[in-house]
């Protein structure tokens, strides 16, 4: 059984599986919808691949984060992810399954399979401090999702960077009480260990930027060794387009 899913996937689903990602830039803001409608319709006309947790479809906004340096933001783009409950299951699916469709004008990506390597929710954290929370209480979704996809030099340079992160993150909220708006951070590894995908929900745009802005983020980059790791970085933020889930 298939359900639709209105909010954005649920990280936790393939805690021990993997997380299949797919970056479709899309030259032409104006085919982005197009696009991610068929893409998502390839989910929904027949049945679901044995092992498929969840597929969903995500669109770059045209709000792009300031002060992101070696992010490229300039095209707009269409990510797929989906979650799978074992690799070995991914991997059946993708032996048979058709080619997605072909649109003018926009490269076909290689999917990118990887696994949850860390994350938290502000809400897990122990601090008595509240979190600011998207209109409509925590269970609505949230006003902004980043999506950032990095390629590093070396394995060590992925797990060090997602490590400084997390620390600097929960210090910050846990000894600061500090980060308003912040909601939850994830990076997944690819199986090889050198590409990082990183998920993240806040309450809005504004906290998101402000958080850009602030020292706590220049006290990530110190603790990740600054840039010079980073081989090549995607980063916008996204909408939830649809969503489907194995019921």
């Amino acid at each position: 059984m298939r359900l639709a899913a209105p909010r954005p996937f649920d990280v936790t689903l393939a805690a021990t599986g993997v997380t299949v990602v797919s970056h479709w830039a899309v030259p032409d803001p104006d085919r982005q919808r197009e696009v991610a409608d068929a893409l998502f319709a390839a989910w929904e006309a027949g049945p679901l691949p044995d092992g498929l947790l969840s597929a969903d479809t995500f669109t770059s906004t045209t709000e792009k984060p300031q002060g992101e340096e070696k992010l490229n933001t300039e095209d707009s783009a269409v990510v797929v992810v989906s979650q799978w409950r074992t690799a070995e299951d991914y991997e059946r699916f993708a032996a048979t399954a058709p080619q997605p469709p072909d649109f003018p004008g926009v490269q076909r990506p290689e999917p990118v399979v990887h696994r949850l390597y860390r994350g938290t929710f502000r809400r897990d954290l122990p601090t008595s401090v509240p979190t600011q929370e998207p209109a409509g209480g925590a269970d609505a979704e949230p006003g902004c999702i980043f999506i950032a996809e990095f390629e590093m030099a070396d394995t060590e340079s992925a797990q060090l960077w997602s490590d400084a992160v997390y620390d600097a993150l929960e210090e910050a909220v846990v000894q600061k009480g500090v980060l308003p708006g912040w909601i939850s951070s994830h990076h997944f590894l690819s199986l090889e260990g050198r590409r990082v995908f990183q998920y993240a929900q806040w309450a809005s745009p504004a906290a998101h930027e402000e958080f850009l802005e602030s020292d706590l983020r220049q006290d990530v980059l110190r603790r990740a060794g600054g840039l010079s790791k980073v081989k090549s970085a995607l980063g916008q933020r996204y909408v939830h387009h649809a969503g489907l889930r194995q019921g």
